[in-house]
Parts: C-alpha cells; structure tokens; sequence
C-alpha cells in the first residue's frame, strides 16, 4: 500500500485494488518460483551464483563467486549496487527469502506502470490494461521464475522514472533512474540516449537532458571504466564482447566505426529468420501498439540493435532480463500510441476495443508459450523420479566442503565458498572435496561430461560415496563402496 499512496493520479480505492491484484500475481508467482526450486528446476546460473555472492559478503569475502569464469571477482563483470541490499534477505531467508523478496520488488512495478498509463492515456480502462500488460509480460514474469536476476528489476523503477518526468519532479526522477542503473548498469546507456534526444530536440526539457546525459555518462564512466577495469586487471572492457560482438569490431569504438562504413554488412545479421521472430515478440509484448509512437521509443532503439546484433541469442529474447531496459521505453510508447489513437476511438470505438483485446491476446499468447508451450525449465510440472534421492543426497554435503554439482542441484548448495558446475572438480588447482551429478539429467552439461566422471573415479582419486536413483555423490581421497562404484561406471558407459 505504501507504493500506491506515493503514485500520483492514484485514488485510495484503486490503490487498494492494484495492491490486492499485486498481491495475488505475487502469491501466485511465488510459490510456483518456491515449487520450481523444490523440485529441483532451478538454476544454479544465475539463483546459485548470487546466492554464493550474497553468502560471500555475509561472511566477509566480498562480491566474488566460484562460478565465475576466470577471475572470481563480479565487479569484473557488473556493478549492482542494489544488490547489496539483498544481503540481509539473503542472511535471514536464504535461497527462499531472496525468491520471495525478487517477486515483491516485481509485483511492486505495477503501481507506476498504472499511474503513468492513467497519466498518458487519461484513461482508467487503458491503466489497468498496461498494469495487466507488465504483470504478464514475459520478462517480468520468468523474471520471477527464472532462478534470480536483477536486471528485470529496472523496468519498475524506469517506469517510475518516466512518470516523475512527465510530472516535472526532477529529484523523483534522478531517485528512479538511480535506483534502475543501481540494478543494471545498462540502463545508463538508455538515459544516455533518452538525455540526449531530451537536450537536442525536446525545448523546455533540454536543462533536465544536459543534467541526465552528464550523469549517465559519469554512471557508465565510474561503472566500466572505473571499478570493472580495476577489478579485470586494469584496463577498460566489456564482459563477454569478444564472444558475442567480436565480428562487429575488436571493440565497442570500432565496432560503432564498422557499422558507419558499412551498415549493410554489420545489419546484415538482422535479416535472419529468429532475429526477426525475437523482434516480433518483443513488440507483441505490447500488442504492437508501441509501433504508433515511435519518436518515444527512441531512446530503446540503440540498446534493442546491439542485443539483436549478438551472436548470443538469448539476449533479445523477450523472456530474459538482457532486454529488461528496454521495456519502460517499449510501454512508454505503446501509452502514446493509445493516446494517439483515442482521437479515433470516439468516431470507431471498435477500434479501441480491438487494440485492447490485440493487446492483452498477444501478450496471454506470449505468456503461454513462455510459461506452458516452451518453458525456460523443460517439464516444469513433471516432478524428478529421482527427486527422493536427490533431497537426500544435497543433506549429506558438509556446509563447508568444496563442492561440484549440476546446475539443477548448486542452487540447494551454493552457500558456501566453493561451488563448480558438472563436470568442473579443480578449483585453483585444488581438487574439490566432493562431486555430485544427476546422471538422468542432461542439461546445462558439456559434451563428454559422462567421460570426465569416469576419470575422476578411475584415474584421479574421486571414491563412489553414494549411487542411487541416477544420483551419483563422488568424495575426493575416500574409497568408496566398490559395488557402488562398478555401478556407476557402468552408468557412465565403461
């Protein structure tokens, strides 16, 4: 209730009424995240690594983790401040508290998402359409669902952002938008945009432009050029560029002079058969609407060509927080679209109402095919046959033994120092001191990981604990039950 009564526009009744709507999307969200990872359907990439994070700073180690690539060291890769404040959740709930606490802050996205529709649209019927619009949307909801992300967290506070720029309140807009790139650095580089334009082509805006333009670029500047190149080593960098952009330049600089020399070759990429579905979705997201107002989504433009342009699919896909900073602007412009229409809606009001139902179809279309039809967790409602044992086998690892496990399984084991993923057993050259796969489970597993489990058992010193039900418990130095053992190569194709 809180959020409701500091919403501008907001009557105490409908306050009430998008608390309660919050509420439900919020018990309903929750527990099906809580029976996900009871069931062993959640992740290890990302749940167990920023639950490891938070436990490491708890305990004094600082942001770093095991499941890292390279150095250990996340502020390499990300500065979240926010995600500090997650740490107490993390102390006192563990693994459900930091679940419960993501759904909230999500569910808590829908009172700007109502107030700035009510704002644009000047209609009530419209608002409770875009609040229903951002509860279902595909990114907010595997948001919740999806292990535990901070990116979808921006799409509230940006909305909230855009709400205090259309009313004028420049310290509740720099509070917003502060609060958004404190949970993604990415967002900055939409303020950089969305300033600009305001400081170029918006009269009587262009001080508020000058002032966020300057301090995104100051964001961005301390975020990557500051504490991510101290923490890599020293030297300025984008994590993952060479792998996912690496065709388009060595660098973002040359990357940016490639695409001016020659647009064709570099937006070439764009013409392919998923790019193009991956666009489609993330426009139907909004039932399209955003396409009739599209000065206001300029300032997303920029950010959705990059993710588009990565080899990396995922990362325009509308069900992953990669493209979380470009939904504010993606709602923003579907609202103008709406208002841009109303003038039509007097002289064919079934116009308003196709737009509303193509709106809220596309969007329950989406929200089925991401939740139902392909899940980002295969057979999310199919409970393990082997789920037993594996509850067994996660109470048997001491809290602070070293520890490798599979991606379903680290996120019930990541609070400790640490934590490899299948088949991973060397940690700074150290062998870790137990091993613990799911041999009927094939996901987030490399080829030959079957291999790699044989010769830890026969060739470098890892004894059978435990075989049971496919769940298979290796501890390094220790003999093992030689029956156990011959059952378990067996398994893994002696």
């Amino acid at each position: 209730m809180e959020c409701a009564k500091n919403m501008p526009g907001l009557t105490e009744g409908e306050g009430r009424r998008l608390a309660v709507v919050a509420g439900v999307w919020a018990l309903l969200i929750g527990v099906y995240a809580a029976f996900l990872h009871a069931a062993f359907r959640s992740s290890a990439l990302d749940l167990a690594l920023h639950t490891q994070l938070l436990w490491n700073v708890n305990h004094g180690h600082g942001l770093v983790s095991s499941l890292l690539a390279g150095s250990d060291d996340f502020l390499a890769r990300h500065v979240w401040p926010l995600l500090l404040a997650f740490a107490p959740v993390q102390a006192v709930g563990g693994v459900g508290g930091l679940i419960a606490a993501q759904v909230l802050a999500l569910a808590a996205g829908v009172f700007p998402a109502y107030a700035l529709a009510l704002e644009i649209t000047s209609s009530r019927r419209w608002a409770w359409i875009f609040a229903a619009l951002y509860l279902a949307h595909p990114a907010i909801a595997c948001g919740a669902l999806d292990s535990f992300h901070l990116e979808a967290l921006t799409v509230g506070p940006m909305l909230a952002a855009l709400l205090a720029y259309r009313l004028r309140r420049p310290w509740a807009f720099a509070a917003a938008a502060l609060l958004a790139v404190s949970a993604y650095e990415v967002a900055a580089g939409v303020w950089t945009v969305f300033g600009l334009i305001l400081l170029l082509a918006v009269p009587g805006r262009r001080r508020w432009g000058a002032v966020t333009l300057a301090l995104s670029l100051l964001w961005l500047a301390l975020a990557v050029g500051g504490v991510m190149a101290l923490a890599g080593g020293g030297a300025a960098h984008v994590p993952h560029w060479a792998e996912r952009f690496g065709r388009l330049g060595a660098t973002p600089a040359e990357a940016l002079g490639n695409a001016l020399r020659h647009p064709v070759d570099t937006l070439s990429p764009w013409v392919q058969r998923d790019k193009i579905w991956a666009l489609t979705r993330l426009l139907a997201a909004v039932g399209f609407l955003c396409l009739c107002s599209l000065r206001h989504l300029t300032p997303a433009l920029p950010l959705l060509a990059i993710l588009l342009l990565s080899t990396f699919t995922v990362q325009a896909d509308v069900r992953y927080g990669y493209i979380a900073p470009t939904l504010p602007f993606l709602f923003f412009a579907a609202m103008h679209g709406v208002r841009r229409l109303r003038p039509w809606a007097g002289r064919a009001p079934k116009l308003a109402r196709a737009a509303a139902a193509l709106a809220l179809l596309a969007t329950a279309a989406l929200l089925f095919d991401t939740q139902i039809r392909r899940p980002l967790r295969r057979h999310p409602f199919r409970l393990r046959a082997n789920l037993p044992a594996l509850r067994e086998a996660v109470t048997r690892v001491p809290p602070g033994a070293s520890l490798c496990a599979d991606n379903h399984i680290g996120p019930h084991l990541a609070q400790r120092r640490v934590l490899l993923l299948t088949p991973a057993a060397m940690y700074r050259n150290v062998p870790v001191d137990f091993v613990l796969s799911d041999l009927r489970e094939a996901d987030m597993k490399p080829h030959g990981c079957a291999a790699v489990l044989r010769a830890l058992i026969e060739e470098r010193g890892y004894g059978v604990l435990d075989f049971r039900d496919g769940v298979l418990w290796l501890g390094y130095g220790r003999a093992g039950d030689p029956r156990l053992r011959e059952a378990a190569l067996q398994a893994l194709g002696r």
